[in-house]
């Protein structure tokens, strides 16, 4: 039977439906009562409809969408179950039920994270002891990194026939901007000496309707002036406009998802294989690592908190760089 079927009775006898769950019993063994005096817990709907309330007031608007979607899609199969009843048994049950409907480990581990946040919020908000979530383990893949062939293959294609989304491109490639930050780039933005971050731009769907919206970045540390990249000013010069920066005699505007499609069709035409938007991100932080920049000069280009995030997500050492290590390793020892 699935969680969201045995759910459906927990407001009765919850117990018995978990053979692996220990029913609540009274000191003397006696059961709770009927009438006892102890204060009811909260159901999860309760306590998600109170953090609700007051993430709204801190979160973006594509997060908070992210939160309710995950809950409703998701958390939701526990939401009549009181909060303290919710223990480190139950969560193991519901994670193994979100296993079993085919999700990845890491989908799965986003949705542990909401549903964490949740029983936190009711441990602040009311004391209750809450359990422990364990996260799944998640496979790490090593991102995609163009190659310095590859790199050079992709300018030279990019630089053919140019316009604005090839223009927007070529400036991912340089600077490891964000989509999100392309798209939202206005010609105002740009001189021919920096980039100014302050906004990204999404597709958010809501209530079965999808709209694009205009917002502050990532994290306050994702707000930054970028150099711009000489090699560039030629493009910059010829094309320089009003308004959006991915904007043409159609389109006030580019949104990413339609950037991608654009991308997409860049790479085919270029004959790359594998290659994604973010690609160009990682290959940014990659070449800036093997050209010897400093990890703290990477992480405030890319707009990160930590260096730490700089490093274990984006940077991959390339073979050509771990010869060149062990080279210089055995010149030491000569």
């Amino acid at each position: 039977m699935q969680l969201i079927e045995k759910t459906k009775q927990l407001r009765m006898n919850p117990w018995h439906l978990f053979p692996g769950i220990k029913k609540k019993i009274e000191p003397g063994g006696a059961e709770p009562s009927q009438g006892a005096d102890k204060q009811q817990s909260p159901r999860l709907d309760d306590i998600y409809t109170m953090w609700i309330a007051e993430t709204r007031l801190i979160a973006k608007p594509n997060t908070m969408i992210k939160y309710k979607s995950v809950y409703k899609n998701h958390i939701g199969s526990l939401s009549n179950i009181p909060v303290d009843d919710i223990d480190r048994n139950l969560v193991t049950l519901f994670t193994a039920d979100l296993r079993d409907k085919g999700l990845s480990n890491k989908t799965i581990n986003d949705i542990l994270i909401v549903l964490n946040m949740l029983l936190r919020f009711a441990a602040e908000e009311y004391g209750i002891s809450i359990p422990k979530i364990k996260y799944l383990r998640e496979d790490k893949k090593e991102p995609r990194c163009l190659s310095i062939a590859e790199q050079k293959q992709l300018i030279e294609y990019l630089s053919i026939n140019s316009d604005v989304h090839k223009f927007g491109v070529l400036i991912a490639l340089y600077t490891g901007i964000r989509i999100g930050e392309l798209c939202a780039l206005r010609w105002e933005d740009i001189t021919p000496e920096t980039i100014t971050v302050n906004k990204t731009m999404a597709r958010v769907s809501q209530n079965g309707k999808s709209e694009v919206i205009i917002q502050p970045p990532k994290s306050e540390n994702s707000v930054r002036v970028i150099p711009f990249p000489p090699e560039l000013l030629k493009y910059y010069n010829s094309l320089k406009g009003a308004g959006y920066l991915l904007s043409t005699a159609t389109l006030k505007y580019t949104e990413p998802r339609y950037l991608q499609m654009i991308f997409s069709r860049y790479v085919k035409e270029c004959g790359l294989t594998g290659v994604t938007f973010h690609t160009l991100r990682h290959t940014f932080a990659t070449r800036c690592i093997e050209a010897g920049v400093d990890a703290k000069t990477v992480s405030e280009l890319l707009g990160h908190s930590d260096t730490k995030i700089t490093l274990n997500r984006y940077v991959h050492s390339s073979f050509e760089l771990k010869q060149t290590s062990i080279e210089k390793m055995q010149t030491l020892l000569a």
